[in-house]
Order: structure tokens, then C-alpha cells, then sequence
């Protein structure tokens, strides 16, 4: 690290563009860092291929970084990644290659095809920095580790007519502001979903941007039938990246009947080392046993452990279990990508249950579970409605690692090459997640005496957030199926009551009997 990259001149050589050498631009450009962020500047503001250019190789000597045109300039979609790590290296994400890179922070400008939602790549491999570039190869550049001046290389396929005229500007329709009613809003969605599984790693596939994990097969561990009537089993599967196993309690309703259809309702635990035991066993913890709750009342339910709690954690604790898997490798954002990962395995599991309607699942989450339940929401289209409780703050706040755990940060919202700033410049925020959500039913709850309700820079973000939520739904002709309750007195916790007389409205009325 330490070379400071400014942004270059670019000049064009027969079918590859070569941007000036990292050291050298210093000597052309202002001696001032470029404003950090300014999303509508190509590359966000740092030394970078023209659009529609990727990096096919960098000069060992100069740090001159060599491009080559693979998509139409207005046809891409790009962000900053802080996180990836692949081969011991720098990379982008899956499905992307990289436009810029800035060494500075270690920052990479990553860009995909929008129309496909990802970019086709082969195989990668690992070379040197003067690795030779053939034309007739269509070799791109995804990683890059500048110590060891390596990189990551990936065949990819190129138009052989792809034009070759940069522009300046970042054509995007990444955040609502950008979505035009002209354009379909289901397009609008499928864009910028696109865009949050590229920063987030989502799965895909040759065909979809985005594809939804595979049920799990699930171990039943114990199962013991409540005074309720409530059949509560404990469960272990697998999880998505290995070890370790997923746990969780998968609750049936009194009576249960595996003939009938129910609603379903997946609870997901904050920063509480009870973890599962408080969303379905302790009534008196913070999240109030509420998988339990909706059991009692005609829910199936499924409340598993939150990575790095309870027994899906192979650490003494949460903070272990985060500088252990993430912060050590200096992967800012990585976490919040394991959450949604996983979370989007918890709905296929519900899905898969026998008496779920699999078009009634519901999910929630308090603090770090409502954060849980926003995301996976606003990307899974299998989720019926959501309930984000005393956590719906706008990014400013929620994305700065300073005064909210670093596991909710995720980096690429912003346009700022400077990591500790990564809640400035934001190119999607809570609001635009909420858009993503609608027209599905969302229930926004507060306490009374939750300090993230009444204490600033807490409240401005949480007035900020749900104002431009109830306007967008209300914009797109929804504004009934969007709420926000307070509850006086109640602290940093669920309100069980609340979310159910919520969920009935959507919910018992469609269950079959």
C-alpha cells in the first residue's frame, strides 16, 4: 500500500487505452486527493479504465495499467470493493471484472454487464505484473496483489464490435432517485438487485444474476412439545460457507395439521448472547421469544442462531467470532455478506417445510436482526412482508462502523475511497432498500426508551429513513402497506403484540383451514 493514485489522463493505443502510470499522474494532477466519492466522476474519483474498458494488464515499472474495451460505456454497472479477498489477493466479486483500482485504501473499481446483471468470466488464474497480453487472449484483470505485484486473470467474452468511446459519467440507476417512471419498476428492481448480489457475492448462474440456495437437509437434534400445545424442535444444518453448521428451533402451531397450509415466520436475532434461546425460548429476553409468540398463534416457525452466535459461532463470542473470520483479514463488509448469504438459506428451508404456504413467509428481526431482515428482504422475493424493529436508521448512521458495529457495515454503499467514510457518498440507503421491498407489507417498530430512537446522530437518521420510506411507498400507490409504530416505554426490544396484530392483516385471513 501507500502509492497515492489520482485520477489520469487517459490516451488511446490502436484497441487498448493505457491510463498514465500511478506515480507518474501525481506530476499531472492536483496535488489534493480527489473528493472521495463523487459517484458521477468515472471510477468514483480514482484512476481508472474509460467505461466500458476493463484493466487487462498493469507495467511493473511505470504502475501504467493497460485496458481494453468489453461492453458498451452505457451498458455497466460499477462500485467500490473494499472486502474481496480471493487467492490471497485483492479481487473483485465473483461475476466482475476490474475498471480501476486505487492502492492508496486498496480499493477496486468493479463493473459488471448490466443487462446480464453479471459479466461472464472463465476460470481464473494467478500472473505476474508484466504477464503478456495478447489481443486474440480477452484475458480481464479481477485481482491484484500490488506487494507481489500479482494478479488475478480471467478469460472473458468480448463483442469483437464493442465500441470503444468513453464517456465521463456513470450512466446508473443504482438508488430510487434514479428510478424514472417511464421505466418499468420491476426493471428498476431487477437492476439494482443485480447490483446489491454483485457487492454482497450473492450466488448466481449462467443465465441469472441472482439464484436462491438450495434447501438444506436438516438434522432433527430434539423436539419437545410445549404446555402451549407449541412443538418446538431444535435443528442443525449446513451452512453455505462451511463450518460452523447452521442451529436453529423450527416450531409447529398447537394442533398442528400437515395437510393444511400455514403462514410462516422467520425471526432473527441482534447482539444478544441468548441468540436463538431469546427468539424462541426466553420470554423475557429483549426479542421475547417471538418465533414462540407466532407459533401460539397459528405460525410455523423458524428462529435460527445469527452467525457468530450461540452454536453457529466456533468463537468465545460475537466480537471473537468477527475479528477471528473478518476484521483480521481486513475485510470490512464481509460479515454483513455472511448474514445474507445464510438468511436467504433459512427462507429456502422454511419453503421446503412441509405446511408452509410458501407465498406467507414472513421475517423479522430486532437491531442487528432487523438490519437482517431489511436486506434479505429488499433481495429475496420469496418474503411476503417484513418487520425492522428498533434499527431503521438511514446509512449515515447504520453504515458507520464507528458508532455501529462494524458486522452491519457495508462499504460498497459508498462512493468514498476512504474506508472510514464509507457512510458518506451513498449511492443506496434504507430508503432505497424499503423501495425494494414494496409493495409488500412493512412494519417499521420503535420503543419508547430506545436510545437509538431518542439520542442523535440516531434519531435525525431514523426520522431521515422513514419519512422517504412512507414517501416512496406512498409514490408507488402503497402508502397503506407501510407503517411505523411507536411503542411508549418499551426499550431496545420486540413488541410481540404489535408485529402480530401487523401480520394478521396479511396473514391468517389467506392460511387454508
Amino acid at each position: 500500500m501507500g502509492k497515492h493514485v489520482t485520477k489520469g489522463h487517459f490516451r488511446t493505443i490502436a484497441r487498448a487505452t493505457w491510463v498514465m502510470g500511478f506515480y507518474a499522474a501525481l506530476a499531472f494532477a492536483s496535488s489534493a486527493t480527489p473528493a472521495a466519492g463523487d459517484s458521477k466522476d468515472a471510477c468514483f474519483g480514482m484512476a481508472c479504465c474509460p467505461p466500458g474498458d476493463a484493466i487487462v494488464g498493469i507495467d511493473p515499472d511505470t504502475y501504467d495499467v493497460q485496458c481494453r474495451a468489453v461492453t458498451q460505456p452505457n451498458s455497466e454497472d460499477c462500485f467500490i470493493d473494499h472486502s474481496t479477498v480471493r487467492q490471497n489477493m485483492h479481487a473483485c466479486p465473483s461475476g466482475t471484472y476490474m475498471r480501476g483500482v486505487y492502492f492508496a485504501t486498496n480499493v477496486l473499481t468493479c463493473c459488471f454487464d448490466r443487462s446480464r446483471g453479471f459479466t461472464k468470466l472463465d476460470r481464473e488464474f494467478v500472473a505476474n505484473f508484466d504477464h503478456p497480453i495478447l489481443p486474440s487472449q480477452n484475458m480481464v484483470v479481477t485481482g491484484v496483489h500490488e506487494a507481489n505485484q500479482k494478479l488475478l486473470l480471467s478469460p472473458i467474452d468480448v463483442h469483437p464490435q464493442v465500441a470503444m468511446k468513453a464517456h465521463s459519467k456513470l450512466d446508473t440507476q443504482i438508488g430510487f432517485q434514479n428510478y424514472q417512471n417511464s421505466h418499468s419498476f420491476s426493471d428498476w428492481k431487477k437492476i439494482n438487485r443485480n447490483w446489491i448480489a454483485r457487492i454482497m457475492e450473492l450466488p448466481f448462474s449462467t443465465t441469472e444474476a441472482m439464484t436462491y440456495p438450495p434447501a438444506p437437509r436438516v438434522e432433527v437434534l430434539s423436539t419437545e412439545t410445549l404446555k402451549s400445545g407449541v412443538l418446538r424442535s431444535k435443528i442443525r444444518y449446513s451452512a453455505l460457507l462451511g463450518t460452523p453448521d447452521n442451529y436453529a428451533y423450527l416450531l409447529y402451531p398447537p394442533q398442528f395439521d400437515a395437510a393444511r397450509k400455514y403462514p410462516a415466520f422467520l425471526m432473527l436475532h441482534g447482539h444478544d448472547d441468548s441468540a436463538k434461546n431469546g427468539s424462541a425460548v426466553h420470554s423475557s429476553s429483549s426479542h421475547r421469544a417471538a418465533a414462540l409468540y407466532m407459533a401460539e398463534r397459528g405460525f410455523i416457525s423458524l428462529a435460527p442462531d445469527t452467525r457468530g452466535f450461540g452454536e453457529a459461532s466456533d468463537s468465545s463470542s460475537h466480537d471473537d467470532y468477527f475479528y477471528k473470520h473478518h476484521t483480521r483479514t481486513g475485510n470490512l463488509g464481509s460479515y454483513a455478506k455472511e448474514f445474507l448469504r445464510e438468511n436467504l438459506r433459512h427462507v429456502s428451508l422454511l419453503s421446503s417445510v412441509a405446511g408452509v404456504d410458501a407465498n406467507q413467509i414472513y421475517v423479522a428481526g430486532l437491531s442487528l436482526g432487523g438490519f437482517q431482515a431489511l436486506w434479505l428482504s429488499a433481495m429475496d422475493a420469496r418474503v411476503a412482508g417484513t418487520i425492522v424493529s428498533g434499527i431503521f436508521l438511514g446509512q449515515r448512521c447504520l453504515n458507520d462502523p464507528d458508532s455501529h458495529h462494524e458486522c452491519q457495515t457495508v462499504p460498497s454503499l459508498s462512493a468514498s475511497l476512504n474506508p472510514d467514510l464509507v457512510n458518506h457518498n451513498l449511492l443506496l440507503d434504507t430508503w432505497d432498500l424499503a423501495a425494494l421491498i414494496a409493495p409488500r407489507p412493512l412494519l417499521i417498530q420503535w420503543g419508547g426508551e430506545d436510545q437509538f430512537y431518542n439520542d442523535e446522530p440516531n434519531r435525525s437518521c431514523r426520522i431521515q429513513a422513514s419519512q422517504r420510506s412512507h414517501d416512496i411507498y406512498a409514490k408507488l400507490g402503497a402508502k397503506d402497506r407501510i407503517e411505523t409504530h411507536l411503542i411508549p416505554g418499551l426499550p431496545h426490544a420486540f413488541d410481540n403484540a404489535n408485529a402480530f396484530e401487523f401480520l394478521a392483516k396479511y396473514s391468517l385471513s389467506r392460511s387454508s383451514h
